[in-house]
This record gives C-alpha cells, sequence and structure tokens, in this order.
C-alpha cells in the first residue's frame, strides 16, 4: 500500500492525472455543445455512447483507490 501511495504523490502520475482531468473536461464539453457530427442517428448515437465511455475510463483512472487495484489483480 506504501507503494501506491507513493506512486500517486510522484510527479508524473499528478501530470496524468491533470491530463485525465482535461481530457474529461473537453470529451464533457463535446457532449454539452452537441459539436458531434455523423449521417445517420446511429452513428451520431455510437459516436455519445464512445464520448460517454470513455468519460467513464477516464473517471475509474482518476478515482483508483488501492484496495480496488489489489482486489482486480487478486487470484481468487
Amino acid at each position: 500500500e506504501q507503494d501506491f501511495q507513493e506512486w500517486q504523490e510522484h510527479p508524473v502520475t499528478k501530470a496524468q492525472q491533470k491530463l485525465f482531468q482535461v481530457w474529461r473536461e473537453k470529451l464533457r464539453d463535446q457532449l454539452e455543445q452537441g459539436i458531434l457530427k455523423a449521417d445517420t442517428g446511429f452513428a451520431y448515437a455510437c459516436l455519445q455512447a464512445e464520448l460517454v465511455g470513455n468519460l467513464g475510463v477516464l473517471r475509474q483512472l482518476q478515482d483508483l483507490e488501492y484496495s480496488q487495484l489489489i482486489g482486480e489483480l487478486s487470484d481468487d
């Protein structure tokens, strides 16, 4: 757990977290401004779903906790 805490405090990790935040804000802006362009309603829905999925992944990466990491990596 100490290694995880040290990793979170590392300057590269902090820079990565800031980058994730910038990406999340850009994706949210794209959704809110409705700037997605597609030829069909289905294609538009797919683009929108992709953006929402990307937002979710970035949120999970930013909010990762030690217990989640260990739980996912355990060989239960």
